[in-house]
């Protein structure tokens, strides 16, 4: 699996949260030529992939490919957190998720 999509779309905390990432371990560039992809959602979601490769301690290129969001819906936690899951996929990762914690959404690791 070279490519793989996280989506967050819940009510939690009595807002809806909405961010849809897609990363690729391909050699793929950042779809961000869209006027409503901001350079703090690039941020958020590189920041995301690193979280998830620091993680893993791996050295792969991941790279992020679309960020999908609203202004209403979508902060910079709710992507971090679409990228970092995103992110451990593609690795082949499957024991982390998202929870809202504390007003806002957080990477961690299951229990087995």
């Amino acid at each position: 699996m070279n490519r793989v999509t996280h989506t967050i779309r819940r009510a939690a905390g009595g807002c809806s949260h909405f961010a849809r990432v897609t990363v690729s371990r391909d050699n793929e560039t950042v779809v961000a030529s869209d006027d409503d992809v901001s350079p703090e959602w690039i941020k958020a979601c590189d920041a995301g992939v690193q979280y998830a490769l620091n993680e893993l301690g791996s050295t792969s290129a991941v790279r992020v490919i679309e960020i999908q969001g609203t202004v209403a819906d979508t902060r910079s936690d709710t992507l971090f957190a679409a990228s970092a899951i995103a992110a451990f996929r593609v690795l082949g990762d499957s024991r982390h998720s998202e929870r809202f914690i504390d007003s806002k959404w957080e990477v961690v690791t299951m229990e087995s």
